[in-house]
């Protein structure tokens, strides 16, 4: 044998194991990947369904929001007709007043006189 087909041969098998070693690297590197792709994917879909859930919860609180608004409009209008009546009440008892110290001491006495029979 010559050294020249030594050589060549020898190449030939040194440049075989590149490609197997490359090729095996490539595989290694893929399936690296895939696993980092599937960890991740697993990750995503963990953090979608708690963002689900937290948009569920929030959808209530904002029922319970929106309920406990319609219950403080109704509240606040009974306070104001409750309001408005007392200072109706407020009002005719003023003028009662008014209208009490416009009268004489005789029409006082007989108006007195006449409710505590």
């Amino acid at each position: 044998m010559k050294w020249s087909n030594i050589i060549n041969n020898f190449l030939l098998y040194v440049i075989f194991v590149i490609l197997i070693l490359v090729t095996v690297g490539v595989i290694k590197t893929e399936t690296k990947v895939d696993d980092k792709q599937k960890a991740l994917q697993t990750t995503i879909d963990s953090l979608r369904s708690e963002i689900d859930t937290l948009q569920v919860e929030r959808q209530k609180y904002d029922e319970e929001i929106i309920s406990l608004q319609d219950s403080v409009v109704r509240v606040l209008g009974q306070i104001h007709t409750k309001e408005n009546r007392l200072n109706k009440l407020k009002y005719e008892y003023e003028t009662k007043i008014n209208n009490i110290d416009k009268l004489s001491s005789d029409e006082l006495s007989s108006i007195l006189s006449e409710r505590y029979k």
